[in-house]
């Protein structure tokens, strides 16, 4: 077997190879079943030069001097990762000289390796010449080493927590690194292959100077002039757990001071998953005296408390395992973060904390979160932790993977923190979506630093730590703190009671909805509740199950104990009170969308835990419009389209994810809005199944709408996308500016014409097949951005633009959605009506020559007019004027015609 595997993977990387020289690169890898697609950045190329050369730069330039397309190399060029150097390219080299350039480099004795540069939102992507890639099991150990051998590939690292994963190495250029994923995923045997990148993220917390004396996120007194008592209530839970030396929380970060005064009596030993920079003072999870970002996290999640020094942190007694990943402003690799991720979970790790992300996704760091979430802790799960990041938009990976527990950032007014809140720091906002759990302090964070003149300050502590990174270390701290009370509970369990326990509706109402919100997550964590939950000896109810029934929703249960009351809750707040007896109640307002319930009892004033469930509520909706979290960019484009069909007369519910509706064919039509790069959603098999189902099941509705700026040509096709009758032409030029309506049988939008400011202009161009038509063009340069299909027994139409990105002007997005629902419909315009003549004449008498002018007072539709004036002259103007020469009576005809 392992013979045919291997033929079959040389076969495909040579004629891989050989198909790279003729066609354009596409930059994107596989990531489940879609593709995660990476901007080039053509404007520079990644040196990194071997160790031990003297002078790195003259090395470098000399290799520079013969080959032609590349500028000058200055000092800052060189970067924080060690030997890595990004070399200028003239804005003239194109593709194949670009090529050149990377054969050059990559054959030259003093560099390791040469290759492309790509960014994903905020962060540097840069592909080393290696691939990661997973197996799917099928084959042994032998065989797998057999197929990496005779691939031309070389075994570098194998990561026995995600097994069967391995690190393997090639020759040549790094932008092979996305050939070769491909190839290998191709194969049965292989589960996905992805590259192996450097990555430059974007801090997820961002110093300022400000300095506040005070732990406001601890007990927030108004010290930062905040609202008093918008805090995570860490300091009344102490009278709870101050943590427990049992519970150990992993600072995955840059490093961790080891020797800090505050944080030593809590330090435990560390690893050092980096390989390119050295461990500082030979001590693993120790930080470079510059990286103050994993000691400031630390701090927050355990700096010692009741010591008589510095700051408490939020679960004091426990312990801080300190894991490198990454140095200097957070340079780090794939690899590393898989081993950092994975080393903590096997050596007695119980919560991992994670304050940095922004990169693309990444099938074998998902992995490695599932197997701290599936096996650490005994089997119970480690609970991990992510910072949504700080862009003020969409949730960033890795906090977006679903195993993942995002953390975004609350003001000293509990608000979402914003770049308007009141903390003052305009420069970040916490992100935000669907994806994300809740939210804990960010901004204006006091906590411990570098010790002595390193960090971010020149004393042991900051006061203006901040961002979605201070904010995760509260969360994580919290985590800890309820396993220190109940250290039996799983992964789950931790992430419910800390949703559930969340102070919700405590922000703007405009963000801060009853329930779930993609603003503030299920709320803001409070530890008391958290801890005060887990306290009780009084059990809970079970076997809660909750049922639609029209637009009631009936509740059921079994009492775990004798309660003198039973409470429920709809989306976090009270809705009944009943008697303690009471094994069921029905909801007669239960609202649309995704409702959640929870149901416990009391013995007095004491509440037993709670036990939720969650039912999904149409409420009568005519349309479901799915906007993905990551759609959700600088144009609101579920809303814009909810908004045009609400103007319409339609009954709009807007989810963003499909999985929240139980079925499609509840409703008449399906709105989809996929996003335009970078805030888009690749459409997966799975979700394509729902939508193709949706039309062609002959249960519901039958009407499909998509818009997206890379769906149709750029990104991969799936079923539903045979049902649009679009052939994507090119993946497009940034020149969409005018939207025109065009004519197309059974579907005529001409007349119309929308101007677009959309969150790009890049979008597919596209194409029709079978019976579709064309419905709506760019105006220059001259490309169809609509098509509309009718397929007999369902009908589609499909943009490459988003609707949230129209203007409204005489054509509104509110038209083109009645334009949209009239083509779904089938109906036609009604017929003209029939043109009947009327004028007006001033004067009507008086001495020749006498001008007179005629006005029409006709009605119907008319498309022309013929006057006769009865002396021979005429006109086919709608308001004529003619002039009578010579005296008599004249008698004045108007003859209108209809379309």
């Amino acid at each position: 077997m392992s013979r045919s595997v291997s033929a079959l993977l040389v076969a495909l990387l040579f004629s891989t190879m050989a198909i790279s020289q003729d066609t354009d690169q596409r930059w994107s890898y596989p990531y489940g079943d879609g593709r995660v697609s990476l901007v080039h950045d053509d404007g520079i190329i990644a040196v990194k030069m071997i160790a031990g050369l003297e002078d790195e730069r003259g090395s470098l330039l000399a290799e520079l001097r013969t080959i032609r397309g590349v500028g000058k190399v200055e000092d800052r060029d060189l970067q924080e990762y060690p030997g890595l150097w990004y070399v200028p390219v003239d804005g003239s080299a194109d593709r194949r000289m670009r090529e050149r350039i990377l054969d050059r480099l990559s054959a030259a004795g003093v560099v390791e390796f040469a290759g492309p540069v790509f960014h994903y939102r905020e962060a540097v992507m840069i592909p080393r010449p290696e691939v990661i890639v997973t197996f799917d099991g099928s084959v042994d150990d032998e065989e797998i080493r057999a197929v990496i051998r005779q691939s031309g590939l070389r075994f570098i690292k194998e990561f026995p927590a995600i097994d069967p994963t391995y690190l393997l190495g090639y020759e040549g250029p790094t932008s092979r690194a996305f050939e070769i994923s491909d190839a290998l995923t191709e194969l049965e045997e292989v589960a996905v292959a992805e590259p192996n990148f450097i990555h430059d993220l974007p801090e997820m917390a961002t110093p300022n100077d400000p300095l506040f004396p005070d732990q406001w996120d601890m007990l927030n007194t108004g010290q930062t002039g905040g609202t008093i008592g918008a805090d995570m209530k860490a300091a009344a839970a102490w009278d709870i757990s101050t943590g427990s030396s049992s519970i150990v929380v992993a600072v995955i970060d840059e490093g961790v001071d080891v020797d800090h005064p505050d944080l030593l009596a809590n330090m435990v030993a560390g690893h050092d998953a980096v390989t390119a920079d050295p461990t500082p003072g030979g001590i693993p999870g120790n930080a470079n005296s510059t990286d103050g970002h994993g000691t400031c996290c630390a701090g927050i999640i355990a700096a010692v408390g009741n010591n008589g020094i510095g700051v408490a942190g939020v679960t004091w007694n426990s312990k801080i395992m300190p894991v490198r990943i990454g140095f200097g402003n957070f340079w780090t690799q794939t690899d590393w973060i898989i081993d950092g991720l994975t080393w903590p979970v096997d050596n007695g790790a119980d919560v991992l904390s994670n304050s940095w992300g922004g990169g693309s996704a990444s099938t074998s760091i998902q992995n490695a979160i599932v197997y701290g979430n599936t096996t650490g802790r005994g089997g119970l799960g480690c609970a991990v932790f992510f910072a949504s990041g700080n862009e003020n938009s969409a949730v960033s990976y890795p906090a977006l993977y679903p195993e993942s527990i995002a953390v975004g950032a609350s003001s000293p007014c509990d608000e979402r923190k914003s770049p308007s809140s009141c903390d003052g720091e305009t420069w970040w906002g916490s992100n935000y979506g669907s994806s994300l759990d809740f939210v804990a302090p960010g901004p204006l964070t006091t906590t411990v630093d570098i010790a002595g003149s390193g960090g971010y300050s020149s004393t042991d502590y900051t006061s203006s730590f901040n961002g979605t990174s201070s904010a995760t270390p509260h969360a994580a701290g919290a985590g800890a703190l309820l396993l220190a009370v109940a250290p039996d509970l799983t992964y789950d369990e931790v992430r419910t009671l800390m949703r559930q326990t969340a102070d919700d509706q405590v922000g703007p109402p405009s963000e801060d909805t009853a329930g779930f919100d993609i603003y503030m997550g299920y709320g803001r964590i409070n530890c008391e509740t958290m801890l005060l939950a887990v306290a009780s000896l009084i059990s809970g109810p079970t076997n809660l199950t909750c049922s639609a029934s029209g637009a009631d929703v009936a509740l059921s249960w079994t009492n775990g104990d004798s309660y003198s009351q039973v409470e429920v809750s709809r989306n976090g707040s009270v809705i009944a009170t009943l008697a303690g007896s009471s094994t069921s109640y029905t909801d007669t307002s239960a609202g649309v969308g995704n409702i959640s319930y929870g149901v416990r009892g009391f013995q007095g004033s004491d509440p037993s835990s709670s036990a939720s469930c969650s039912v999904f509520m149409t409420g009568g909706a005519t349309d479901l419009v799915w906007a993905p979290a990551a759609a959700a960019g600088t144009v609101a484009g579920g809303s814009a389209i909810s908004a045009a069909l609400t103007a319409n007369g339609r009954s709009p519910l807007v989810v963003t994810t499909l999985d929240a509706v139980p079925s499609l064919d509840t409703f008449e039509t399906v709105w989809v809005n996929l996003g335009i790069y970078p805030s888009n959603h690749v459409l997966t098999s799975t979700e394509s199944s729902s939508l193709d189902d949706f039309l062609t099941n002959g249960v519901g509705g039958n009407f499909l709408y998509m818009e997206g700026g890379d769906t149709w040509a750029y990104d991969s096709a799936t079923t539903v996308h045979s049902r649009f009758g679009i052939s994507g032409l090119s993946d497009g030029t940034g020149d969409l500016s005018t939207v025109n309506g065009a004519a197309g049988t059974g579907c005529d939008l001409a007349g119309s014409s929308w101007s677009y400011s959309g969150e790009n202009s890049w979008i597919d161009h596209l194409g029709t097949s079978g019976a579709s038509v064309v419905t709506l063009t760019n105006s220059s340069p001259a490309y169809n951005v609509g098509v509309f299909n009718d397929g007999g027994s369902y009908r589609t139409f499909g943009t490459s633009f988003e609707i949230g990105g129209l203007v409204d002007g005489s054509s509104t997005r509110a038209s083109m959605v009645a334009s949209i629902l009239t083509c779904f419909s089938g109906s036609t315009p009604p017929p003209p009506t029939a043109p009947v003549a009327d004028f007006s004449a001033t004067p009507t008498s008086g001495e020749a020559p006498v001008a007179v002018s005629f006005t029409d007072a006709s009605s119907g539709d008319v498309s022309s007019y013929s006057w006769n004036f009865g002396d021979g002259g005429g006109s086919t103007a709608q308001n004529p004027s003619h002039t009578y020469t010579a005296a008599g009576t004249y008698s004045v005809t108007l003859t209108v015609t209809g379309p």
